[in-house]
């Protein structure tokens, strides 16, 4: 309690915007009695479907639920390759070896956290299925690049879109650029619903072979079972338990309605911090590409002096100490003991990708954020890096 006080109350890392309108509708979904999949999350997959332009949308259980169903629906299976980046959490890679294919990753752009499309050819074989991008911390790839790419080798494009909806590229919206695009709601997402996810696509074959997929292989949903009162159905392929419960899809939809005015809030609180921090030497912001409209995710930092770039987990260490909350997006997976130990991965495969972690920090950031809080985290980051500098 004494550290508490000392440095005054803590600026939680994120918090997710949930009021009264969520506590609402969950308990409308309670009182109706039907939790699981069934009408809620009817609905919540046709507005999504309406907000994004698309044909088809799917709710999920998780947002790795989304990508492996993409994935499989682009036909991956075993012995595949799947090309992407080591800058991503984990989950991307584990939905590639769920289809028992091998994630085959490529360096992201100098002074970036995106794929970098230049290299992706070189990474393609016989065995090249899929190319995977991963927009990270809000910021959009170069989706024309890739999809050019893609064409050409006569392969699939399926997005992990969990840091970009709300983003776009070319002024299109970041799910209409992908032959599947996967999105998670996980608590820290811009629109969450605590757990869950969405995959959608315009091609119906695929999104029937997901729908399916998602609910055990069966040929007729529980809502469609109990909801007619015809008990009888087939199992037409093996599939897996992914759908989202209508509790989930109430707060999604409510969610959804609030969407474009949270994105506001965070472009406003992502300015504050440019604002704030002008005047600190050795530090940058992520910049936005040409023709990208970043989804202001994360709050990503990135240091620019030597120095201070070896210092980097001392100072996040004397924020959180200060009562700051501090993450890292992300270790690349090649680092990681498994990818070494499955792959054949090594430190220096990925020089880009380790020199972007090495030296980024992300911040605190949420749509409810002050001013005032976000200078508290600005000033204390200044008297951290002026202390250690």
């Amino acid at each position: 309690m004494a550290k508490r006080r000392r440095h005054g109350e803590a600026v939680d890392f994120y918090r997710p915007p949930i009021g009264g309108a969520e506590k609402a509708a969950v308990a409308v979904v309670l009182g109706r009695g039907w939790l699981t999949s069934g009408p809620e999350t009817a609905r919540f997959e046709e507005e999504m479907q309406s907000h994004l332009g698309v044909k088809h949308a799917l709710a999920t259980s998780s947002g790795t639920a989304a990508l492996h169903l993409g994935l499989l629906a682009a036909g991956v299976g075993p012995g595949d390759e799947v090309i992407t980046s080591p800058y991503t959490f984990v989950a991307t890679a584990e939905a590639i070896a769920y289809c028992g294919a091998k994630p085959v990753f490529v360096d992201v752009e100098s002074g970036g956290y995106n794929i970098d499309p230049d290299l992706i050819e070189g990474a393609i074989t016989p065995r090249t299925r899929v190319i995977l991008p991963v927009g990270i911390g809000g910021i959009p790839c170069r989706s024309d690049r890739i999809r050019q790419i893609a064409r050409r080798y006569k392969l699939a494009v399926v997005e992990d879109g969990a840091h970009t909806l709300g983003g776009s590229y070319k002024n299109k919206p970041i799910g209409r650029w992908a032959d599947a695009t996967a999105f998670s709601f996980y608590s820290t997402k811009n629109l969450t619903t605590g757990e869950g996810g969405m995959v959608v696509t315009d091609r119906a074959a695929w999104h029937k072979k997901m729908r399916v997929l998602s609910r055990h292989g069966l040929s007729k949903a529980t809502w469609d079972r109990y909801g007619s009162r015809s008990w009888s159905y087939d199992v037409a392929l093996q599939g897996y338990k992914y759908n989202m419960s209508d509790l989930l899809a109430a707060l999604g939809r409510v969610q959804l309605r609030r969407f474009a005015r949270l994105q506001k809030r965070r472009e406003a609180v992502a300015r504050w911090y440019r604002e704030c921090a002008a005047d600190i030497a050795g530090l940058s912001f992520t910049e936005v590409p040409p023709h990208c409209r970043s989804a202001h995710h994360l709050l990503m930092v990135r240091l620019t002096d030597r120095l201070l770039i070896k210092k980097r987990d001392r100072i996040l260490s004397e924020l959180a100490r200060r009562n700051i909350g501090v993450s890292v997006h992300f270790i690349p997976l090649h680092a990681m003991t498994h990818f070494r130990r499955r792959y054949g991965c090594k430190r220096g495969d990925f020089p880009r990708a380790e020199a972007s972690f090495r030296a980024t920090m992300s911040l605190p950031f949420y749509p409810t954020m002050t001013r005032d809080t976000v200078k508290r985290v600005v000033d204390t980051l200044r008297s951290v890096m002026d202390h250690l500098g």
